[in-house]
């Protein structure tokens, strides 16, 4: 998976011109930002019948916003200054179930204090860089059939969520038929260009591509309604706790203490892909030193973003299949994503603009780039020894991953993980992460310490 073997034609440090850089940078902007406009939307949802936790119209579009700028932030930390690699950052979905839990449980200005208290003791794991244990994960992380299981997990169990959810019935109901079709043309434009071109530009902007050219259908059909951006104001001004904190130690430390299970959650899944982009582009090697400064950047800037209302981040492995797609890895890509998600945060008008995009669009998009997230996990996991413990390893990682997909799928099962206890539903909820944990827990049982002997 080197640049020899094709997959990336512009490496970490490749210099590409100013439209260049807008246009692939665009591409992973609307990647990430669909994390920021969906966030606020599961809120409102999840709350909508909560009384005081309720959360208004003006705070819902505020939160878009704020929710932008914080995944800004900490992907122009990570791609220009402390990692320097080519990683965006978007809201961690596994915070966002648990904030649900301990804002029914606390209320919001416990869970954003507690968020605080997560943060700090994420940041503290990786000081001093060259000593921070935060970094140690990689050494078990970066086998192939480790983080290959946790990428092509992450594609597989993504992929029914965004195909029903997304494309077909969002909010349980069926999409219009005209819907389905903006969805087709937003997935099979890239598939297209990616088969029949094969390079120079129409190649590496198919993504983005295949979304205009379904905007422009969509607004054709009447599909988009612009109204809500004639209304919208043009700024929005970051507040501090737009949703309330209160410091009360015992909640505090009990919320922030799951919380900080989630942020472990969320490092792991980074340090993943960390390696996933390094085997991307040979010339960039991953140190213990190098990872402890992402998972500094990341906590830090995540703790920064909190103050204004968002969610930590993590870094999106949809991204690295993106990269994948268009054969382009320049850093200056994604600090160009960062500055986009930045600017549209502050420019409400211009974000409001992408939020009335129909989400079976963003939803077709998606798919064509974890269509190749999945196609690199396969592709990493052939690179592992082929014995019989590797591959009882991976196959049950995967058997469980895939299977757990049934709690959030079926609705029965979603009923039932909302029983249970915060911390089970981390896991059980997140069927990416479960079978991820048990393909890493099974290696570092039964292959590392072989290694280590020979």
């Amino acid at each position: 998976m080197s640049q020899e073997e094709g997959i990336l034609r512009v490496g970490v440090e490749g210099r590409l011109s100013f439209w260049e850089n807008l246009v692939y940078g665009l591409q992973h902007f609307f990647l990430i930002g669909m994390s920021a406009f969906i966030t606020p939307m599961i809120f409102m949802g999840a709350f909508a019948q909560a009384g005081p936790l309720a959360l208004p119209f003006e705070k819902v579009a505020y939160l878009v916003g704020a929710m932008l700028i914080g995944a800004g932030i900490v992907t122009l930390t990570q791609s220009a200054i402390l990692l320097r690699l080519p990683v965006a950052q978007g809201q961690a979905i596994i915070l966002i179930v648990l904030m649900i839990s301990t804002v029914f449980a606390y209320g919001w200005g416990v869970t954003y204090a507690g968020l605080i208290f997560a943060g700090i003791l994420a940041t503290l794991l990786t000081l001093p860089f060259s000593k921070g244990i935060a970094g140690w994960l990689s050494k078990s992380i970066t086998p192939p059939a480790v983080y290959g299981t946790l990428v092509l997990l992450i594609g597989l169990t993504m992929a029914p969520q965004v195909a029903f959810g997304s494309m077909i019935m969002p909010n349980g109901q069926v999409n219009s038929g005209m819907d389905i079709i903006l969805a087709l043309i937003a997935f099979l434009v890239p598939l297209f260009l990616m088969i029949f071109v094969k390079k120079g530009f129409w190649r590496s902007a198919s993504v983005f591509i295949g979304l205009v050219v379904a905007v422009i259908v969509g607004a054709i059909a009447g599909k988009i309604d612009w109204s809500p951006v004639a209304s919208a104001s043009w700024i929005t001004v970051p507040q501090l706790f737009p949703l309330g904190f209160e410091w009360n130690w015992g909640p505090v430390i009990v919320t922030g203490l799951i919380l900080f299970v989630g942020y472990l959650a969320a490092i792991s899944e980074s340090i993943g892909v960390y390696t996933l982009v390094t085997q991307l582009d040979p010339s960039q090697k991953l140190t213990k030193t190098r990872v402890n400064k992402g998972i500094f950047g990341e906590s830090l800037g995540s703790l920064v973003g909190t103050l204004i209302g968002s969610v930590p981040s993590t870094t999106y492995a949809q991204n690295v299949g993106l990269m994948a797609l268009t054969g382009v890895g320049a850093r200056s890509v994604i600090t160009t994503c960062g500055i986009l998600l930045v600017l549209f945060g502050f420019i409400y008008k211009i974000g409001a603009i992408v939020a009335v995009i129909p989400l079976s669009i963003y939803g077709g998009s998606l798919l064509a780039v974890l269509a190749m997230l999945i196609a690199v996990g396969i592709s990493t996991i052939a690179k592992m020894k082929w014995t019989d413990v590797n591959m009882a390893i991976i196959g049950t990682g995967i058997t469980i991953g895939v299977g757990a997909t049934f709690w959030n799928i079926h609705p029965q099962g979603s009923v039932m993980l909302q029983q249970l206890h915060p911390v089970w539903g981390i896991f059980l909820g997140n069927p990416a992460l479960l079978g991820f944990l048990v393909t890493w827990v099974l290696y570092a049982i039964f292959v590392l310490p072989r290694e280590k002997e020979a």
